[in-house]
């Protein structure tokens, strides 16, 4: 851990210099080292967003839901419209920011046909991206998660 961050003490400045004003240069999978480089020198360490996931999937399986994480850890997940709970075998879908990244991270090494994200420029986190296994838009396999609400404690 001490070596994770003298590394992120050494790197962090480099990385955003490069953004200036802490704009992104790049989107997508390309952009991904420097928004995990913001968030980790600017993201707070409790949070609060909405995720929305899109898919050809169940309702209970979409969200909007509220992701509220404390000290780095997630607290708690429940549905916007009744506040209810997420269940605990869906509780994956909804990650936190960490949890996007690492989607983003997996799905760039599974070969992804198609990867597109928008990190916020202050923060560095994702905004939205959508993730299209095979490339063929219209199949049903597109998987579109879209974070609103942000809200640092």
């Amino acid at each position: 851990m001490g070596f994770r961050r003298a590394l992120l003490g050494v790197l962090t400045p480099a990385v955003l210099a490069a953004c200036g004003d802490g704009t992104i240069p790049e989107q997508g999978v390309a952009g991904l080292p420097m928004a995990r480089a913001l968030w980790e020198a600017r993201g707070p360490s409790s949070y609060s967003f909405t995720v929305l996931r899109s898919c050809e999937c169940l309702p209970g399986w979409t969200g909007p839901v509220n992701v509220v994480v404390s000290d780095g850890v997630v607290r708690s997940r429940a549905y916007t419209v009744t506040a209810e709970p997420v269940p605990a075998d869906r509780q994956g879908l909804f990650p936190d920011v960490a949890g996007l990244f690492r989607m983003i991270e997996d799905a760039s090494r599974a070969g992804a046909a198609w990867i597109e994200v928008i990190y916020d420029p202050g923060l560095g986190y994702p905004r939205r991206m959508v993730i299209d296994d095979d490339g063929v838009f219209g199949n049903d396999d597109e998987l579109i998660y879209t974070t609103s609400a942000f809200d640092p404690h």
